[in-house]
């Protein structure tokens, strides 16, 4: 599949699993659509392509930074690594609404670290940890 067709395709699906997971975060149908069905989807696609281009020099690439910029100038590998961040976002929302959850926070407390998430991943992941140990005193997971 072309790889700009198959960059919107991935960026449209996990827009649309964001939006839904912040409007009805504790839905318990909207989480097992986002984490069984569209983070499955991104993951099964991902190895669809990680197989598909898969190298051994690749692995002698990622040693290096220069190699790294190397991978990233080929289009297929770009939509690969998108795709792949898309997967970890999305499972790292999915942690926060039903670490959220369990804790009873309010759904609505959440947002803008879901939104954070959906934008920069691992910070918005970070600053949803920092919320909840000042709020409920306590660091664990």
């Amino acid at each position: 599949m072309n790889p700009d067709v198959l960059y919107s395709l991935v960026n449209t699906l996990a827009l649309v699993a964001w939006i839904a997971l912040s409007i009805a975060p504790y839905n318990a149908r909207v989480q097992q659509w986002v984490y069984g069905g569209v983070v499955a989807i991104l993951a099964g696609l991902y190895a669809i392509l990680f197989i598909g281009s898969f190298d051994g020099s690749m692995m002698k690439e990622l040693a290096t930074l220069d190699g790294l910029m190397g991978l990233f100038s080929n289009k297929q590998a770009v939509v690969l690594g998108w795709t792949h961040y898309l997967a970890f976002d999305l499972v790292a929302g999915i942690y926060i609404v039903r670490n959220a959850q369990t804790l009873e926070i309010s759904s609505r407390a959440i947002l803008p670290f879901l939104w954070l998430t959906f934008m920069a991943g691992p910070l918005g992941w970070l600053m949803y940890v920092i919320f909840r140990v000042l709020k409920i005193k306590k660091y664990e997971f």
